[in-house]
Formats: structure tokens, sequence, C-alpha cells
């Protein structure tokens, strides 16, 4: 897009199409800035989910020019991650402060109709594998935050990031 936007600006200001040529070129820098504005804050967010920085992330999410604004089901399992890697280091209380405050309220974009009583007895439990639907969870030193951030890159359609296939984040839905 760059490549044609010269080639269009060289255009315009050879044949003496002044105003033309400076609206193009306010219009396409503003685009452009816009753009690499929006890729910095992919790439902070791609960042924050490989080091679990979960703060950031969120915060990263609730950005008014972030795409990810209007995607509550990837916020959701953003949170679910946050809250199996808080059972996992049976850090309780954490987790039932995240499961209660974030993930209630977006009970609708999970995974399965049952996941939050799956999450909600994952409290009772020592390990985050002894809930069936749980059992192939790898946990944060493992592959499960990668494939939060490819279905992070999915969400997005980004062509830079190899694309997954939509599925939870965290966890598979229970087997039949």
């Amino acid at each position: 897009t760059q490549e044609i936007i010269r080639l269009i600006l060289q255009y315009l200001k050879s044949e003496g199409y002044h105003q033309s040529y400076m609206t193009l070129q306010d219009e396409a820098r503003v685009r452009l800035s816009d753009e690499l504005a929006t890729q910095a804050s992919l790439r902070r967010m791609r960042k924050a989910i490989l080091d679990g920085d979960w703060g950031e992330a969120e915060r990263l999410c609730s950005a008014s020019k972030t795409p990810l604004r209007a995607q509550p089901a990837f916020l959701y399992a953003l949170h679910k991650q946050q809250f199996l890697e808080l059972v996992e280091r049976q850090e309780s209380q954490k987790a039932f402060t995240l499961l209660t405050k974030r993930l209630k309220p977006l009970e609708a974009f999970s995974a399965y109709a049952d996941e939050l009583k799956d999450l909600c007895y994952l409290l009772t439990c020592k390990s985050v594998r002894d809930v069936p639907a749980f059992r192939s969870w790898d946990g944060e030193r493992g592959s499960s935050r990668e494939r939060l951030v490819e279905q992070f890159a999915a969400l997005l359609d980004q062509p830079d990031t190899p694309p997954a296939a939509p599925a939870a984040a965290a966890a598979p839905p229970l087997p039949d």
C-alpha cells in the first residue's frame, strides 16, 4: 500500500495536482501512523501474553484504539488462562477473585456450556488436570500461552503472525 500511495503522489505532483497531492499525503500519513501504532500495540499484546503480564494484556484489550476492544471472547480466554495459571500455582484466593470479577461477567463467551462450573470446581482441586476438561492443559511453561497468542492472531487475522484454528485458549471442550 505504501508503494502505491507513493506512485500516486508522484503522479499528482508531476501533473500539477498540488491540492490533491497535499490532501493524499496528509491522509496517507495519518493512516500509516495509525497502522504503525496498532501494529506496535499488537506486538506489545503478544509479548504481554507470552510473558504472563496479564495487567498489560488487559490494559491493551481495553484501549480505545485497539481492535480487541470489541472482542469479549478473547478477553474471556485471556482471563481463563490467567485463572488456570493461578490455580496451578495454588493461589486460590486470587483465582477466586478473578473468577467472580472477570470470568463470571463474560460467561456467555465460554468455550462450552458448563465451562464456568468446571472452572469453579478447579478451586477445590490440587491440580488443573484433576478436571477432565483441562487434562490436556500443559501449564504456563507449556504451549498454552502460545495457543492464546495464536487465537489472538487468528482473531485479528494478522498476515505476519501464523494463523490458528479458532479454539479455546487454554483448554478444549469436554470429549464426547
